[in-house]
Protein backbone atom coordinates (compact mmCIF):
# COMPACT_ATOMS: atom_id res chain seq x y z
CA UNK A 1 0.00 0.00 0.00
CA UNK A 2 3.02 2.55 -0.16
CA UNK A 3 2.90 2.85 3.42
CA UNK A 4 3.97 1.98 7.15
CA UNK A 5 1.05 0.11 9.08
CA UNK A 6 1.30 0.25 12.93
CA UNK A 7 -0.69 -1.93 15.35
CA UNK A 8 -0.99 -1.68 18.84
CA UNK A 9 -3.10 -3.79 20.81
CA UNK A 10 -3.57 -3.40 24.51
CA UNK A 11 -4.84 -6.76 25.31
CA UNK A 12 -2.42 -9.12 26.85
CA UNK A 13 -4.70 -11.98 26.36
CA UNK A 14 -4.73 -11.89 22.69
CA UNK A 15 -3.03 -14.77 20.91
CA UNK A 16 -0.14 -14.08 19.01
CA UNK A 17 -1.45 -16.09 16.04
CA UNK A 18 -4.30 -12.84 15.63
CA UNK A 19 -1.32 -10.33 15.16
CA UNK A 20 -0.05 -12.67 12.85
CA UNK A 21 -3.31 -13.24 10.85
CA UNK A 22 -3.60 -9.23 10.71
CA UNK A 23 -0.08 -8.83 9.10
CA UNK A 24 -0.98 -11.45 7.02
CA UNK A 25 -4.03 -9.55 5.21
CA UNK A 26 -2.18 -6.46 5.32
CA UNK A 27 0.45 -8.30 3.41
CA UNK A 28 -2.07 -10.26 1.13
CA UNK A 29 -4.21 -6.66 0.46
CA UNK A 30 -1.15 -5.46 -0.72
CA UNK A 31 0.00 -7.82 -3.25
CA UNK A 32 -3.44 -7.91 -4.52
CA UNK A 33 -4.42 -4.40 -4.69
CA UNK A 34 -1.18 -1.74 -4.57
CA UNK A 35 -0.64 0.19 -7.39
CA UNK A 36 2.80 1.15 -6.00
CA UNK A 37 3.74 -2.64 -6.45
CA UNK A 38 4.32 -3.20 -10.36
CA UNK A 39 4.00 -6.79 -9.66
CA UNK A 40 0.55 -6.47 -7.64
CA UNK A 41 -2.86 -8.03 -9.19
CA UNK A 42 -4.31 -4.55 -9.59
CA UNK A 43 -1.47 -3.19 -11.92
CA UNK A 44 -1.14 -6.54 -13.59
CA UNK A 45 -5.09 -6.34 -14.09
CA UNK A 46 -4.57 -2.65 -15.31
CA UNK A 47 -2.17 -3.54 -17.91
CA UNK A 48 -4.37 -6.34 -19.54
CA UNK A 49 -1.31 -9.03 -17.97
CA UNK A 50 -4.06 -10.86 -16.23
CA UNK A 51 -8.08 -11.30 -16.16
CA UNK A 52 -10.52 -10.70 -13.45
CA UNK A 53 -10.93 -14.86 -13.06
CA UNK A 54 -7.58 -15.02 -12.71
CA UNK A 55 -7.37 -13.29 -9.76
CA UNK A 56 -6.92 -14.09 -6.59
CA UNK A 57 -9.39 -15.62 -3.76
CA UNK A 58 -8.81 -12.01 -1.84
CA UNK A 59 -10.01 -10.17 -5.37
CA UNK A 60 -12.70 -12.25 -6.29
CA UNK A 61 -13.97 -12.95 -2.31
CA UNK A 62 -13.75 -9.28 -1.21
CA UNK A 63 -14.24 -7.71 -4.44
CA UNK A 64 -12.88 -3.95 -3.50
CA UNK A 65 -11.80 -3.26 -7.10
CA UNK A 66 -15.67 -3.84 -8.03
CA UNK A 67 -16.37 -1.54 -4.72
CA UNK A 68 -14.20 1.12 -6.08
CA UNK A 69 -16.05 0.97 -9.20
CA UNK A 70 -19.63 0.92 -7.60
CA UNK A 71 -18.30 3.78 -5.64
CA UNK A 72 -16.74 5.88 -7.80
CA UNK A 73 -19.58 6.04 -10.34
CA UNK A 74 -21.91 7.10 -7.26
CA UNK A 75 -19.70 9.31 -5.47
CA UNK A 76 -19.25 11.31 -9.34
CA UNK A 77 -22.72 11.51 -10.37
CA UNK A 78 -23.22 12.78 -6.46
CA UNK A 79 -20.99 15.19 -6.09
CA UNK A 80 -21.00 16.78 -9.83
CA UNK A 81 -17.52 14.98 -10.37
CA UNK A 82 -15.69 16.57 -7.65
CA UNK A 83 -15.23 12.93 -6.61
CA UNK A 84 -14.53 11.30 -9.46
CA UNK A 85 -11.49 9.37 -7.97
CA UNK A 86 -12.09 8.20 -4.42
CA UNK A 87 -9.03 7.58 -2.61
CA UNK A 88 -7.57 5.64 -0.55
CA UNK A 89 -10.78 3.30 -0.03
CA UNK A 90 -8.74 -0.13 -0.13
CA UNK A 91 -6.81 0.94 2.32
CA UNK A 92 -9.52 2.24 4.37
CA UNK A 93 -11.30 -0.99 3.69
CA UNK A 94 -8.60 -3.39 4.76
CA UNK A 95 -8.11 -1.28 8.01
CA UNK A 96 -11.53 -1.78 8.90
CA UNK A 97 -11.48 -5.35 7.63
CA UNK A 98 -8.33 -5.69 10.33
CA UNK A 99 -10.07 -4.52 13.11
CA UNK A 100 -12.97 -6.73 12.49
CA UNK A 101 -10.28 -9.51 12.75
CA UNK A 102 -8.82 -8.11 15.88
CA UNK A 103 -12.39 -8.02 17.64
CA UNK A 104 -13.62 -11.56 16.48
CA UNK A 105 -10.10 -12.63 18.05
CA UNK A 106 -10.76 -11.14 21.69
CA UNK A 107 -9.12 -8.00 21.09
CA UNK A 108 -10.69 -4.82 23.07
CA UNK A 109 -8.15 -2.33 23.36
CA UNK A 110 -6.40 -1.00 19.85
CA UNK A 111 -5.08 0.98 17.51
CA UNK A 112 -4.23 0.58 13.89
CA UNK A 113 -2.97 3.14 11.37
CA UNK A 114 -2.25 2.77 7.70
CA UNK A 115 -0.74 5.52 6.45
CA UNK A 116 -3.38 8.07 7.69
CA UNK A 117 -6.09 5.40 8.29
CA UNK A 118 -6.93 5.20 11.72
CA UNK A 119 -9.19 2.70 13.34
CA UNK A 120 -9.55 2.85 17.61
CA UNK A 121 -11.21 0.94 19.86
CA UNK A 122 -11.37 0.32 23.79
CA UNK A 123 -8.62 2.45 25.44
CA UNK A 124 -4.74 2.21 26.13
CA UNK A 125 -4.76 1.93 29.36
CA UNK A 126 -7.91 2.35 31.94
CA UNK A 127 -8.95 5.96 32.16
CA UNK A 128 -7.44 6.95 29.08
CA UNK A 129 -7.92 7.75 25.88
CA UNK A 130 -5.88 7.41 22.66
CA UNK A 131 -4.76 10.28 21.31
CA UNK A 132 -3.70 10.26 17.94
CA UNK A 133 -1.27 13.67 16.44
CA UNK A 134 -2.25 14.56 13.11
CA UNK A 135 0.75 15.99 11.22
CA UNK A 136 0.85 19.60 10.35
CA UNK A 137 0.63 19.63 6.21
CA UNK A 138 2.92 21.70 5.27
CA UNK A 139 5.25 21.56 8.42
CA UNK A 140 6.14 17.55 8.65
CA UNK A 141 8.26 17.95 11.82
CA UNK A 142 5.35 19.78 13.30
CA UNK A 143 1.46 18.74 14.71
CA UNK A 144 -1.48 20.60 13.50
CA UNK A 145 -3.96 18.60 16.25
CA UNK A 146 -3.91 16.23 18.81
CA UNK A 147 -7.57 14.24 18.94
CA UNK A 148 -8.55 12.34 22.13
CA UNK A 149 -10.47 9.64 20.81
CA UNK A 150 -12.16 5.90 21.49
CA UNK A 151 -13.90 3.69 19.33
CA UNK A 152 -13.69 5.74 15.91
CA UNK A 153 -12.07 5.33 12.74
CA UNK A 154 -10.03 8.33 11.14
CA UNK A 155 -8.53 9.07 7.86
CA UNK A 156 -6.24 11.67 7.07
CA UNK A 157 -4.26 12.72 3.94
CA UNK A 158 -1.18 14.94 3.40
CA UNK A 159 1.62 15.04 0.74
CA UNK A 160 4.59 14.27 3.17
CA UNK A 161 4.23 11.14 2.77
CA UNK A 162 3.46 9.83 -0.80
CA UNK A 163 3.44 13.13 -3.00
CA UNK A 164 0.90 14.99 -4.30
CA UNK A 165 -1.64 11.93 -4.34
CA UNK A 166 -4.94 13.05 -4.18
CA UNK A 167 -6.19 14.67 -7.43
CA UNK A 168 -8.31 17.44 -8.79
CA UNK A 169 -10.97 14.94 -10.84
CA UNK A 170 -11.59 17.37 -13.71
CA UNK A 171 -7.69 18.71 -14.29
CA UNK A 172 -6.14 14.85 -12.92
CA UNK A 173 -3.67 17.16 -11.23
CA UNK A 174 -2.90 18.19 -8.01
CA UNK A 175 -4.91 21.40 -6.26
CA UNK A 176 -2.87 24.20 -6.18
CA UNK A 177 -4.36 25.93 -3.32
CA UNK A 178 -5.93 28.70 -5.28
Amino acid sequence: MGTVITVDVRDADLPESALDAVFAWFHDVDETFSTFRTDSEISRLSRGELREHQCSPTCERSSPSARRSDCAAREASTSDGWRDRPPRLVKGWSVDRASTMLEVAGARNFFIDAGGDVVVRGRPEPGRTWRLGIRHPEQTDRVAAVLAIRDVAVATSGTYERGAHIVDPRSGLPPSGS
